[in-house]
């Protein structure tokens, strides 16, 4: 179930003092309607009853994601330290469950709402977030090739009602362009990360790159492999 508490805050129009509910604990099984919310970006907003204006108030949220056994905590700040805080606490649980004989689900954390959402997204859809962060970076790379005009672009993975497929967006936020999601190369690159080596709580862009020059040999040599089953 999803726990939550209440908090006082002044409408931002009328600054009438309003009650607004908050969720420390999202349980995707348990409470459907939450998550839907969470997906049309309404979980952070409030609206005043009196003068009808909108205000949004973000907080740190835990998403339990119990399918597919994978814990996303949003922070709301970029501070290293909080990070480093809900990860050793993490793990000091997982010590305790594991000794208990139950292992605990995977872990991540996010400091932006639309990570969140597209943590969900990717679990949803029956992906590996560390593929696809890789999978992301190689797309990137390609299409700022193709498009020099741009210095960087954002690459969000949307689950989509048929096929998934990335959106494009400038750095404002812009959407640019669509891209279609390519299953098979997917599984490529999913094939060559070495995942049981991975265990990190901040799996993002950044943590890609660092991966990618880190590991770079594997993909050269699958780049190699491929070339002489051409030729």
């Amino acid at each position: 179930m999803s726990a939550t508490q209440t908090e006082k805050a002044p409408c931002p129009q009328c600054q009438t003092e309003l009650t607004i509910e908050l969720y420390e604990t999202i349980n995707t099984s348990m409470n459907p309607e939450v998550v839907a919310r969470l997906m049309q970006g309404e979980l952070f907003k409030y609206r005043c009853p009196g003068c009808g204006a909108t205000g949004q108030a973000f907080y740190p949220v835990l998403y339990n994601d119990v399918a597919h056994k994978v814990m996303v905590q949003f922070t709301t700040t970029n501070d290293v330290n909080v990070a480093q805080q809900y990860i050793e606490e993490h793990d000091e649980r997982k010590k305790q469950f594991d000794a208990m004989g139950f292992p605990m689900s995977d872990y991540r954390i996010v400091i932006d709402p639309n990570d969140l959402v597209e943590k969900f997204q990717i679990f949803d859809a029956d992906f590996d977030d560390r593929v696809m962060e890789v999978v992301k970076v190689f797309y990137k790379m390609s299409w700022l090739e193709e498009n020099k005009f741009y210095r960087n672009v954002i690459f969000r993975f949307a689950k989509g009602n048929g096929e998934p497929f990335f959106f494009v967006m400038d750095e404002q936020g812009n959407v640019l362009t669509r891209l279609r999601f390519d299953r098979d190369y997917y599984e490529m690159i999913k094939g060559t990360l070495r995942l049981n080596e991975i265990d990190s709580a901040v799996v993002n862009e950044n943590w890609a790159r660092e991966y990618l020059d880190q590991h770079i040999a594997d993909f050269q040599s699958g780049d190699e492999t491929n070339s002489e089953t051409n030729d």
